[in-house]
Parts: C-alpha cells; sequence; structure tokens
C-alpha cells in the first residue's frame, strides 16, 4: 500500500532562533551585561569579556575606558544593578532600541589610593545588534 500523503518534513528550520528578540529577552541582555560589567572593567579589566556582550561604538567607548583605567591605575567595581522597562521596544532586523530605568551603585577604585562611589540612576535607551550569533549592547543614550 502507498501512502497518499507523507507527513511533512521541514529542512533547515529551528524552533529556537537566537535572533528573535522580545522585550523580556532585551531587558535580559541589558541586565547581563550590567551585571558582569564589573569583571570588564575591574581589576584587572576582561577585554574578552567585552566583545561578548558589546559590540561597534559601544565596544570601542568602553575599550577607551579600559585604557584610561590602565593608564590610570584604576578598575570599577558596581553593586547590585538593576533594570525596568520603561516602555519603548523596537525590533528591526537585527537591530533593537529599549528603554530602561538603570539603578548602578558605581565605585571607582585608585590603586593608589582613593574610591569614589557613584550612586546612578537614570532612563536609558540601549541600542542591541544581532553580533556573531548573539544580541549584544551596540550604543546607549541617556534619555533624562
Amino acid at each position: 500500500m502507498v501512502p497518499v500523503n507523507d507527513a511533512p518534513r521541514l529542512i533547515g528550520f529551528s524552533n529556537a532562533d537566537s535572533s528573535i528578540l522580545t522585550s523580556e529577552s532585551a531587558v535580559k541582555v541589558v541586565r547581563d551585561w550590567l551585571e558582569i560589567k564589573g569583571e570588564v572593567l575591574g581589576s584587572p579589566p576582561n577585554r574578552q569579556l567585552l566583545s561578548e556582550y558589546t559590540v561597534g561604538a559601544y565596544y570601542d567607548k568602553t575599550w577607551g575606558t579600559i585604557d584610561w583605567l590602565i593608564k590610570n591605575r584604576a578598575y570599577y567595581t558596581y553593586d547590585k544593578p538593576s533594570v525596568e522597562l520603561v516602555g519603548n521596544f523596537q525590533l528591526s532586523g537585527k537591530l533593537a532600541t529599549i528603554d530602561v530605568q538603570v539603578y548602578e551603585f558605581t565605585t571607582l577604585h585608585y590603586i593608589a589610593g582613593g574610591t569614589y562611589p557613584e550612586p546612578s540612576s537614570g532612563i536609558y535607551r540601549f541600542t542591541l545588534e544581532f553580533s556573531n550569533g548573539k544580541w549584544k549592547i551596540a550604543k546607549t543614550t541617556r534619555l533624562d
């Protein structure tokens, strides 16, 4: 007996397309960066982690911050960052923008002595870019 209809076969299809981004997963991208930023800008700085979480202009800007920290024998620590969606989320192909409220307690430490704590809170627009199979921070703009 010959079957009338064969079951359809999907070729080259993945149910878990990692390029699909929701507002919740975009907030997680930002939160993950804020949580790892202390290792990137810490003592010693970690440029490899930088490339895993950032791309483009934001990568270049943060690379420059690392250079400044090394030159000035300093590093940053971050305590308990928090991120909350405040409205805007747009996705267009391999780029996304999301507006979030960010709170972080940043401390600049000079190895020779001196610490400068600075709590900060603000509304930021993060531009994310899908690069090398992962959503990364491409740009940030303070909105308030």
